[in-house]
């Protein structure tokens, strides 16, 4: 009869458990980095986090990345532009107090912390830089302006006006949306599509006239934009 073996005990098996949640979070975020592209020595997303940060020199440099990088940098931006951390990832830092002292800081030092809410509204802000040449992301834009995470539709809205007269009707239509915060970004959008929105001065005229005081101001703020901006013949 084999001798019967004693229990590793349960810190023996804590320990085991963390090794190897460890190797297979190392194994995925080397996979997943594999696989994303690099712009400058840098992936889309690093320079997005950039774009975002406190630092005007920083800034600038991200912003001048993204204008060099023109529209190779549209498909990432709009993928990120719909960007959520990963369940796996929101569940490992809800309950990273949990993880043993000793394993803590080598497995989350290995997880990069929940970032989304400033990736999203970033992308948005990238793909104005981009103007008219950003004219592939207007749908994903479109529905960003109901996205209210950190001012992304207000970013999104922005964005849409830059691109012009392409979106000039999705940006009326979305005049009328429920949300009082998606209006206030179409207005917003048409006034920096300057003379590319005239088609949408009615609508603009209406909002003035019946909508909140703050639809009303941005809608006023719009037209003086739009006035601004010879009508091209």
């Amino acid at each position: 009869m084999p001798p019967l073996r004693s229990d590793p005990g349960p810190l023996k098996k804590r320990l085991l458990a963390v090794i190897a949640f460890v190797a297979f979070v190392g194994i995925l975020v080397f996979s997943l980095n594999s696989r994303v592209p690099i712009f400058g020595g840098k992936t889309v997303k690093t320079w997005l986090l950039q774009l975002s940060a406190t630092d005007p020199n920083g800034r600038q440099e991200a912003e001048a990345a993204f204008r060099a990088l023109g529209t190779n940098a549209i498909p990432e931006l709009v993928r990120l532009l719909r960007a959520d951390d990963a369940r796996w990832r929101k569940l490992i830092w809800a309950h990273s107090s949990r993880i043993p002292r000793r394993m803590r800081w080598p497995v989350m030092q290995r997880i990069s912390p929940l970032n989304a809410y400033l990736i999203r509204p970033a992308a948005a802000r990238a793909l104005a830089l981009l103007g008219p040449s950003a004219v592939a992301a207007e749908p994903d834009l479109v529905r960003a302006l109901q996205d209210k995470v950190n001012g992304t539709y207000w970013e999104a809205g922005t964005a849409l006006g830059r691109i012009g007269r392409q979106s000039v009707p999705d940006l009326t239509v979305a005049l009328r949306d429920p949300d009082t915060l998606v209006r206030c970004a179409a207005a917003h959008g048409l006034g920096e599509a300057g003379a590319d929105a005239v088609p949408a001065v009615p609508a603009l005229l209406e909002m003035q006239s019946r909508g909140t005081p703050n639809e009303q101001q941005i809608a006023a703020q719009s037209l003086a934009k739009i006035s601004l901006h010879p009508i091209a013949h």
